[in-house]
């Protein structure tokens, strides 16, 4: 993944695949958003990597639901199952990267200005 601080985020399209869904949601800048979760069974292999690319942003990881209830306060999750029942449970949550297919379970869950991106 090569996510650059003060890159261009993406927007979500009128629609977007969510039921409901209306025009674009403008998302905040990388640059803006200083908490990131990397929640997944190997999560740890890709904090050397975030660092690098984000040096100036927290970067945290679970690999187990216990381990992430200790970052509710996240903006940014990175992951490949985030349960949607925590999702709706992270305040700050602006912007979940799925690194799998299948978001249907979390892309029901989420709030109007939570940015999906797979």
């Amino acid at each position: 993944m090569a996510l650059r601080t003060g890159e261009r985020c993406c927007r979500r399209l009128a629609g977007g695949g969510r039921k409901g869904a209306g025009a674009a949601a403008p998302c905040r800048r990388p640059s803006d958003l200083a908490r990131i979760l990397v929640y997944a069974a190997d999560a740890a292999m890709y904090l050397p990597i975030l660092r690098e690319v984000a040096p100036d942003m927290e970067i945290a990881s679970a690999s187990t639901r216990a381990e992430a209830m200790s970052h509710l306060d996240a903006e940014i999750v990175i992951s490949w199952g985030l349960p949607a029942d925590l999702a709706v449970r992270m305040p700050n949550l602006r912007w979940v990267q799925w690194l799998g297919a299948g978001v249907d379970k979390v892309v029901r869950a989420l709030p109007e200005d939570v940015a999906l991106t797979r």
